[in-house]
């Protein structure tokens, strides 16, 4: 009779304590304070029954506490990542190594399909294994990095203006001189460097091997033959971001398309919504 007794006394105090917590919506402090007392009647009670009605009630009290849960480091997040995440998100070829927090995406444009991973892209074409990009016209990636390398086969048909650029003010890009004659230059923020002038009928209307390289102090570029870098000096400069593409002032074609590097956490935190 006296266990009985003990049993429907705790369940009932577990019970009016949560109703009174949830009724008078207290702070946390008078939620603690319910939970110290329960345990300190599990502490004392003496049957398996009452121990679990007794640990019901701070279960259910424990409950209405918010979480405590502590959100994984940068690292460790990108860490706990696999390819699979990516894959379900992206529809380029995938490649992630969980180690670094390295991604690398591929583009061949067998399908137009593959622009879903880029932003407003639903009036741009591709055509011949190549996204076609009109005069003026721009295109976005999705994915937003720390560190980038890209590389590709692009046609420039005119000169002048930024081709490939990023959303952290990286990028490299050409000008006309004098009618026949052009320079390339990359550039980081405010601050590029720039190629000797060659003719630029040489870099035009036909597809090119391109690079560029965003690395924590270092920014370079390639162009068919054409290469240059410079370090990195303006410490506002902390990430690569995301990839946009320009038409310019006339059609550009590129193919073979490969944007690797290490992504942001924080966007991959809401990109892969985890």
């Amino acid at each position: 009779v006296f266990k009985t007794l003990r049993l429907l006394s705790a369940s009932i105090f577990a019970l009016c304590s949560l109703h009174l917590c949830i009724a008078e919506e207290p702070g946390e402090n008078a939620i603690q304070e319910a939970i110290s007392l329960l345990k300190t009647r599990l502490s004392e009670a003496s049957s398996k029954e009452e121990k679990e009605k007794i640990s019901e009630g701070i279960e259910a009290l424990e409950s209405q506490l918010p979480s405590t849960t502590s959100p994984l480091p940068s690292n460790d997040f990108l860490k706990s990542l696999d390819e699979k995440d990516f894959e379900e998100k992206l529809l380029a070829k995938v490649r992630y190594k969980s180690d670094t927090g390295e991604l690398s995406l591929f583009y061949d444009f067998r399908s137009a399909k593959q622009l879903q991973d880029f932003e407003e892209a639903e009036d741009k074409t591709v055509q011949g294994r190549a996204l076609i990009l009109g005069g003026g016209e721009s295109i976005k990636h999705r994915v937003k990095f720390k560190t980038m390398t890209v590389t590709g086969l692009l046609q420039i048909n005119n000169v002048g203006g930024h081709h490939i650029v990023t959303t952290g003010k990286f990028g490299f890009g050409s000008s006309r001189l004098n009618g026949a004659y052009t320079h390339f230059f990359v550039f980081g923020g405010r601050e590029s460097a720039r190629t000797q002038d060659v003719l630029a009928n040489r870099w035009t209307n036909k597809p090119q091997k391109f690079f560029l390289k965003i690395e924590e102090d270092r920014v370079s570029c390639g162009f068919g033959n054409q290469q240059l870098g410079k370090a990195i000096t303006d410490t506002t400069l902390d990430h690569a971001g995301e990839l946009i593409i320009n038409g310019v002032n006339a059609p550009t074609a590129i193919g073979s398309l490969t944007i690797s590097g290490k992504i942001d956490a924080e966007w991959a935190k809401k990109f892969l919504n985890k």
